[in-house]
């Protein structure tokens, strides 16, 4: 049979590799303080960001909403404006102004086939 070959740290390794673990990662008053002074403005920074877009886009909802109401009220002035341009009075008074005139004798004509009629 083979032999096996098995690699296993040496004593300076393995006692390296336990005082690197054990240490405890030891903060001071001051750094922490700091850090939280550092995380306090940073989520300041973000509050602020954020509020600046919403206000942006409420402006913006706000211009969007004057032009969608000035633009129905023109709508509004032109369906008005093509309904008087339709009227009878209007097709009449065109017809004034290419000077046409109303016929004054209408004859009609009776036909008395029964044919005709059917």
């Amino acid at each position: 049979m083979g032999r096996l070959l098995s690699i296993t740290p040496s004593d300076k390794l393995n006692t390296y590799l336990q005082k690197r673990t054990h240490t405890p990662l030891k903060i001071g008053s001051v750094s922490l303080t700091f850090i939280t002074i550092i995380l306090i403005l940073l989520l300041s920074l973000l509050y602020l960001a954020f509020a600046n877009q919403m206000s942006t886009q409420s402006y913006e909802l706000a211009n969007l909403e004057e032009k969608k109401a000035n633009l129905s009220e023109e709508i509004e002035r032109l369906e008005v404006e093509a309904s008087r341009l339709q009227s009878i009075q209007e097709i009449e008074d065109t017809s004034k102004a290419n000077k046409m005139v109303p016929s004054n004798k209408v004859n009609f004509t009776t036909i008395s086939n029964s044919l005709v009629s059917k």
